[in-house]
Order: C-alpha cells, then sequence, then structure tokens
C-alpha cells in the first residue's frame, strides 16, 4: 500500500473499514508524507497521499473525513482550521460533521 500511494494511487477503503486510522497514521510516521481519506462524488472513500506538509486533493473530492499529519497526528492544526474556515466560505467540499 505505502508503495502505491507513494507513485500517487488513489486506494479504495469501505466505509467502516476497521483501523484505518491507524493505517493512516501508520503510514505517515513511515513515509513522513501526510494521508488523507476524502470520499469523492461517486461516494467512494479514498486513501490518499500527500508529501510532508501538504496534500493536493484529487478532482471530485467531496469531502474530507480525516487526514494525517506527517509525523502521524491525527488532530487538526491552527493552520488547517484557519484553511479549511476560508475554503467552507468559497465552498461546499469542506462541511462540519453534524453531532448527533
Amino acid at each position: 500500500m505505502l508503495e502505491r500511494l507513494r507513485l500517487g494511487a488513489q486506494i479504495e477503503v469501505p466505509a467502516g473499514t476497521q483501523g484505518i486510522r491507524r493505517t493512516m497514521s501508520d503510514l505517515s510516521v513511515v513515509s513522513g508524507n501526510e494521508v488523507a481519506l476524502i470520499e469523492v462524488e461517486s461516494e467512494l472513500r479514498l486513501i490518499v497521499m500527500g508529501g510532508p506538509n501538504t496534500i493536493a486533493l484529487p478532482e471530485g473530492t467531496a469531502r474530507i473525513i480525516a487526514h494525517t499529519h506527517s509525523q502521524g497526528s491525527l488532530r487538526f492544526s491552527a493552520p488547517d482550521i484557519r484553511s479549511w474556515l476560508r475554503e467552507a466560505e468559497e465552498s461546499d467540499k469542506i462541511r462540519p460533521q453534524q453531532a448527533g
């Protein structure tokens, strides 16, 4: 999986896949790159890999479900939040999850 992602592959991950957050974190730690779990407009969920500080989202990205930082952290950074708030004002690709 790591080599395929490094080569630019987008790997499908069915909804409900167990351990996906741990897998994403491990991929980031080993590669030194950020990893995202996204949903595309066709409702497929995909893992994609970026670089050490960014991920270029593929065309057709409907939402970001989760992403890691290069050291494996799954927490949103302050720059992530600021960027997403700016993007959310201009796009429907970033939507907060509704509680409940």
